[in-house]
């Protein structure tokens, strides 16, 4: 699947620059594993870019995908079923080479932990 964050980590290597090529990625692959955990869990993400709401309620990861990284950072406000906020999460790009700082927050419930156990299970 392209996403923003492929494309990025392609001209990156184009470029020579392996390390923010591998960064990324390594984002790409954190954002993906948090996106699939929500809709696995059956809930639909909206996506704020720090300047507008770009999708609403969405339920295909290719479209949230596609939404991600066009800023420094993203928040997705997450709902349930019925359309009420299960929570919320903070994506920062560019906090650590290997994605293990991408989110930088998140509504602290048991939903929102469960998909943040997910993405990091060791956490």
């Amino acid at each position: 699947m392209q996403t923003p964050f492929t494309t990025a980590a392609t001209a990156a290597r184009a470029e020579g620059e392996t390390v923010l090529a591998n960064r990324f990625t390594a984002e790409g692959r954190v954002a993906g594993k948090l996106i699939t955990a929500a809709l696995d869990a059956g809930y639909v993400v909206s996506v704020f870019d720090g300047e507008e709401w770009v999708g609403k309620k969405l339920s295909k990861k290719t479209e949230i995908m596609a939404l991600l990284f066009s800023t420094d950072e993203d928040q997705l406000i997450i709902r349930d079923a019925t359309g009420n906020k299960v929570g919320w999460f903070s994506l920062v790009y560019g906090n650590a080479e290997d994605g293990s700082e991408l989110i930088a927050d998140h509504t602290d419930n048991p939903e929102c932990m469960a998909l943040y156990r997910a993405v990091y299970p060791d956490a």
